[in-house]
C-alpha cells in the first residue's frame, strides 16, 4: 500500500475521495491477509510431523485478488496520468 500512497496526486485528493482510498486500503489488506494465510496454512505441519501441502488455496487468493483489483480501479483517477504503471502486489 505505500506504493500507492506515495504515487497519489496529492492535488486531486478531495474528502469525496477518502472513503475510496479507505476502501482501497482495505482490500489491499485483505489480500495480504489471504496470500499470508494461504501460505501459512499449506506450509502447515500436522501432529505427526510431516508437511500438509495439500490445500488449494487459489480460489481465495484469486477472490481477494479480484476484490483488490475493483478496489483499486475506483482510485485510479487519482493516480497521475488516471491510471497505475503497474499492480502491487
Amino acid at each position: 500500500m505505500k506504493a500507492v500512497e506515495d504515487s497519489l496526486d496529492v492535488d486531486r485528493v478531495s474528502w469525496d475521495a477518502v472513503p475510496a482510498c479507505e476502501y482501497a486500503a482495505a482490500c489491499m489488506a485483505v489480500y495480504d491477509y489471504v496470500c499470508r494465510e494461504a501460505c501459512r496454512e499449506q506450509n502447515a505441519v500436522t501432529i505427526a510431523g510431516s508437511a500438509d501441502i495439500n490445500g488449494d488455496f487459489s480460489h481465495r487468493i484469486s477472490a481477494a485478488a479480484e476484490l483488490k483489483k475493483q478496489a483499486m480501479a475506483r482510485i485510479e483517477w487519482l493516480m497521475p496520468g488516471g491510471g497505475f504503471m503497474f499492480e502491487t502486489m
